[in-house]
C-alpha cells in the first residue's frame, strides 16, 4: 500500500458561494480495503467525500454528494505553465517578525532553541531560506499592544517628531532581527506602518480614519526618522568608533562626547551615554543642550533631585529652554511642590504663547488643587490653541 493511502488528505476551500468545503480525499478503495485494484492502479480513480458548511451556518458539516477526479480537463479551471516564459523576477519569499512573534522567540525559547529555529526559518542550507522580511513600524494586528514610534497623550500631537523613539523594538525586535540577520546576512527587510500614529489621523487613533493633509510632511519625517534608528542601532559600535577616532585626534573638540552620548541614548543605554555627556560638561560647562540631556537620562534613572539641578542649569544658560521649564514642573509637581510647577508652567507659557502643553497642564494642576476659577481660564487658554494636527503636547 502507497504512503499516500494511509493519510487521508483534507484541503479547505472557499466557495463562490462563501461557504465552507471540506474535501476528504482517499485513493480508490486503497484506503478501505489496503489492497490496490488493478483499475485503480491503471487509473488511480479518487473519489473525493465532501462536507459543506454555509456562511451563515444554515448548513453545517452537511454531507454533499461526492466527487471523483478524471482524466478529461475543464478549461476553465485549467492552469498551464510555461516555464520557458519568463516574466518579472521573485526577489524572495518570507515572513514577519512582528511585535508578538519576537516577544515569543525572546521570551519563551532558550538561546539555543532560539538559534535552531532561527537556522531553521533562514539559513538557506540548513533550514527553508526565508529571504525578506516585511516589518511593521509600530505595532500590526499581531502586536502586544496598540503603539507608534511617537505616541502622545489623546488630542496631542507632535509634527516635529520630539517623541520619536524606536525604544520598544530594543527590548524583542530588534535582538531577534539581528540573530536573524546573523543567520542570513543577505536578508531583505521591508519596512512599512501598520498605521501612521492616531495623531497624524481623522480618527485620532491608529484604528481607522484617513492620514490628514497636515500629516504628509510628518509622516515622511517618521519614515526617515525610522530609518536613521535603526540604521543608527544596526551599527552603533561603528558609529562610536568613529566618533572616538576623531577624539583621539583632537582631545578637546567640543560636541563629539555629545554625539556619543546621544547615540547611546537613543539605543536605551543610559548609563554609557550619561558618561559620555558628563564628559562633554568637562570640556564645555555651559552647554545647555548637555545640562538637559543629562537631567532627561537622570530623571528616566528615577534619580529626580539630581536631574533638577542639571534642568537648572539648562534655564540658566538658555532661559527660553522651554522643555527644561517643563521639566522642572513634572518634578516640582510629583513632589508636590505646586507652587514651584505652577512658576515654571508660566514661564513655559511666556516663553511660546502658542504652545498648549503649560496651559493643559496648568488646567489639570488648578483642577488637582481645587481652584476652579483657574482651572477654567487654563482650559479655556489651553482649548483655544489646541488644533487639529496641532502642536500640543500634552504629556
Amino acid at each position: 500500500m502507497s504512503r499516500f493511502a494511509e493519510i487521508p488528505s483534507v484541503v479547505l476551500r472557499r466557495t463562490t458561494a462563501l461557504s465552507a468545503i471540506v474535501v476528504f480525499v482517499a485513493l480508490g478503495q486503497q484506503a478501505k480495503t489496503g489492497h490496490e485494484t488493478p483499475r485503480a492502479v491503471r487509473q488511480r480513480t479518487v473519489r473525493i467525500g465532501v462536507v459543506e458548511s454555509s456562511e451563515d451556518l444554515h448548513e453545517s458539516l452537511l454531507e454533499k454528494p461526492p466527487l471523483q477526479f478524471g482524466s478529461s480537463r475543464i478549461p476553465a479551471l485549467t492552469i498551464e505553465i510555461d516555464d520557458s516564459v519568463k516574466y518579472q523576477q521573485v526577489d524572495g519569499f518570507g515572513a514577519s517578525l512582528t511585535d508578538s512573534s519576537a516577544w515569543l522567540l525572546s521570551q519563551k525559547l532558550m538561546p539555543a532553541q532560539r538559534r535552531t529555529l532561527l537556522r531553521q526559518l533562514f539559513d538557506t542550507k540548513q533550514g527553508i531560506g526565508l529571504a525578506i522580511l516585511r516589518q511593521p513600524m509600530g505595532s500590526s494586528d499581531f502586536s502586544l499592544a496598540d503603539y507608534s514610534y511617537d505616541d502622545v497623550p489623546p488630542g496631542g500631537s507632535d509634527p516635529k517628531l520630539n517623541r520619536f523613539t524606536i525604544d520598544r523594538d530594543r527590548q524583542y525586535i530588534l535582538p531577534v532581527l539581528r540573530e536573524a540577520l546573523a543567520v542570513n546576512p543577505n536578508l531583505k527587510i521591508i519596512a512599512s506602518p501598520w498605521s501612521p500614529p492616531g495623531w497624524m489621523k481623522t480618527s485620532g487613533s491608529m484604528i481607522g480614519g484617513t492620514l490628514l493633509p497636515s500629516s504628509f510632511t510628518p509622516l515622511a519625517r517618521y519614515f526617515v526618522r525610522f530609518v536613521q534608528s535603526y540604521e543608527a542601532a544596526g551599527h552603533l559600535d561603528e558609529a562610536i568608533a568613529e566618533y572616538r577616532a576623531v577624539l583621539a585626534r583632537k582631545p578637546d573638540l567640543q560636541t563629539i562626547h555629545f554625539a556619543i552620548g546621544n547615540l547611546y541614548w537613543r539605543n536605551a543605554r543610559l548609563d554609557e551615554a550619561l558618561a559620555e555627556l558628563r564628559e562633554e560638561l568637562k570640556v564645555n560647562p555651559n552647554d545647555p543642550q548637555a545640562h538637559y540631556e543629562v537631567g532627561a537620562i537622570l530623571f528616566a534613572q528615577e534619580k529626580s533631585t539630581e536631574a533638577e539641578k542639571h534642568f537648572e542649569q539648562a534655564i540658566r544658560y538658555a532661559p527660553t529652554m522651554v522643555e527644561a521649564h517643563l521639566a522642572i514642573e513634572r518634578i516640582a509637581n510629583a513632589r508636590g511642590d505646586s507652587e514651584k510647577a505652577l512658576a515654571h508652567l508660566k514661564k513655559a507659557a511666556e516663553i511660546a504663547p502658542e504652545d498648549a502643553t503649560p496651559y493643559y497642564r496648568m488646567w489639570v494642576l488648578y483642577r488637582r488643587l481645587g481652584k476652579t476659577q483657574e482651572a477654567q481660564a487654563a482650559r479655556a487658554a489651553f482649548e483655544k490653541r489646541k488644533k487639529p494636527g496641532g502642536n500640543q503636547n500634552q504629556d
